[in-house]
């Protein structure tokens, strides 16, 4: 829920704010983006182009059409290898205004390698085809012979991506009031207004009201049959290869009829190997054994010389974190697995500091590192296809009592891999003194780092096991369930534990899931009690 916090200035002492905004525009100090951003204006502007916008207006002009019921919003731009403008609807309360009780669900990349995927499960069994959807009912029968014969049933990948995505929704007239641009013309450094004709780039409903329209229209190209998800203006699509051309022909067809223009000139074939949202996805391997996912190789080689400087340099500028965490965050929602994870938390707390600049300390630079590391070298992410997909589930615990002005701790955990020839493996055994030393030096509970050091030494001892699968964690303490959700803690003995785990994912990548577990339903108890080394 986005409850709304305010009404907008416009609507509450309209003739002294535009005022105060007015001398602002005029007085601001000249910007490098001030002729580029005026010319672009003026194309969004012209009839004849993009008619975006209504203007250049004076102030007398957007009175007479609006009179004092009006907020203008300043305009500046930001460069991303050209000048994009931004509208500031934050300056004048317009986005504070807004409320929403819907939250917009993005799980393209999700969706599009769980269709891969389950088409590589059926082509590599050529046989019983087995699908239970969320209601409970069960769809089943065989594999066509027709996918049998060549590549015909493999799964290709492209992405439908809309030109300029909110500019081909129109704004409400009564809307169009809330959303005057303004913006100072270099020649006679006089304020100048454009009234908004489309959803303006800046404004938080913008973002819920398109979501709505892109969600219609991927509902629609499902109904006709075309496998696509939906990214805000980014629609990836999945075919098999006998049924490419078709699939191409109908996403665009759905577009053209619906008044929508995509961006064809950006567009690739239907492939095994599609960059799309940020990654690459691969359907290729013969055996249809994997889809892998990895980062695009310009952007982790971006920001893998991003994070060189940075720690070259020993701190960080403040100013400069936004553009390399927004980088980071995206790459790595994108991917499976938990390495990044401390270096991202790491980097919101650096951009919160109150200094134009910060040093880096050794648990910065460790984090970073491995994230490098990935950046680099790591590789793309192998979601299995073949084999028993059923989870394997680890029940971990600790105990930790306190022995005079001492702790005893010990730990145990229980594996069970399901399948045809299930395996079962346990491990119960003491924490060594040397590391309840460190854990308890002044601190007077370390019950959570021994519950996490037997989550930790079960995913290192066990990795063989749980390499590529899908793993379920069962643990009896919150807080540990917490800090291994998110990858991340503040304190210095949980962060040393979590690294431990991040590395050991990198080394052997799995797909966790952490779940609770009551303490007196944990089999992973008994060897904690009695620990069997």
């Amino acid at each position: 829920m986005h409850p709304t916090s305010k009404r907008s200035r416009g609507q509450s002492s309209p003739s002294r704010w535009i005022v105060a905004l007015v001398e602002k525009i005029r007085k601001q100090a000249i910007a490098d983006f001030e002729q580029p951003l005026w010319e672009l204006t003026l194309d969004e502007a012209d009839p004849n182009s993009k008619a975006w916008l209504h203007g250049p207006l004076s102030l007398e002009e957007v009175r007479q059409r609006f009179g004092d019921k009006w907020c203008p919003c300043r305009r500046f731009a930001v460069w991303q290898k050209k000048w994009r403008p931004i509208d500031d609807l934050s300056e004048n309360n317009v986005n504070s205004t807004f409320g929403a009780f819907e939250k917009v669900a993005l799980r393209a990349l999700d969706e599009i390698v769980w269709v891969c995927s389950t088409i590589f499960r059926y082509a590599s069994s050529r046989g019983d085809v087995s699908l239970t959807l969320s209601d409970g009912t069960c769809l089943s029968g065989k594999v066509h012979a027709m996918w049998e014969q060549g590549d015909h049933i493999r799964p290709l990948t492209k992405t439908y991506d809309l030109r300029s995505a909110y500019k081909q929704l129109p704004l409400h007239p009564e809307e169009q009031r809330k959303a005057v641009i303004m913006l100072r013309e270099p020649g006679t450094r006089e304020p100048r207004a454009f009234v908004c004709r489309t959803l303006p780039f800046g404004s938080a409903a913008s973002v819920l009201q398109f979501n709505r329209v892109s969600l219609l229209l991927r509902r629609i190209l499902l109904e006709v049959d075309v496998l696509a998800s939906c990214y805000y203006d980014d629609y990836p699509c999945t075919s098999p290869k006998c049924l490419a051309e078709a699939t191409d022909g109908c996403a665009h067809a759905v577009f053209t009829l619906l008044g929508f223009e995509t961006s064809v000139d950006k567009e690739c074939s239907f492939s095994t190997q599609t960059e799309l949202l940020g990654v690459t996805l691969d359907t290729s391997d013969q055996g249809y054994q994997a889809v892998r996912v990895a980062n695009k190789p310009d952007r982790a080689s971006a920001i893998a010389e991003s994070l060189e400087m940075v720690m070259h340099q020993g701190r960080v500028r403040v100013a400069e974190l936004p553009a390399l965490f927004g980088r980071l965050q995206f790459a790595e929602s994108q991917l499976l697995g938990r390495s990044g994870r401390l270096a991202l938390a790491d980097l919101r707390k650096l951009e919160a500091a109150n200094a134009v600049s910060v040093p880096l300390m050794p648990h910065h630079l460790e984090a970073f590192a491995l994230l490098l590391r990935r950046m680099r070298s790591g590789p793309p992410r192998s979601i299995s296809t073949a084999g028993d997909l059923s989870p394997v589930l680890v029940f971990t615990d600790g105990a930790c009592e306190p022995k005079g002005d001492k702790f005893e701790c010990s730990v145990g955990g229980l594996l069970i891999v399901p399948g045809s020839r299930p395996t079962m493996k346990v491990f119960g055994c003491r924490v060594p003194d040397s590391v309840v030393q460190v854990w308890a030096e002044g601190r007077k509970h370390i019950i959570g780092q021994t519950e996490l050091y037997a989550v930790v030494l079960a995913r290192v001892l066990w990795s063989n096991d749980l390499s590529n699968r899908r793993v379920v964690y069962f643990i009896d303490h919150s807080g540990v369930q917490g800090a291994c959700m998110t990858g991340t803690s503040s304190d210095s003995s949980w962060r040393q534990l979590l690294m431990a785990f991040e590395v050991a994912d990198e080394a052997r990548p799995c797909m966790s899931w952490f779940h609770r577990v009551p303490s007196h339903s944990n089999p992973a108890d008994p060897p904690v009690q009695r620990p069997l080394a």
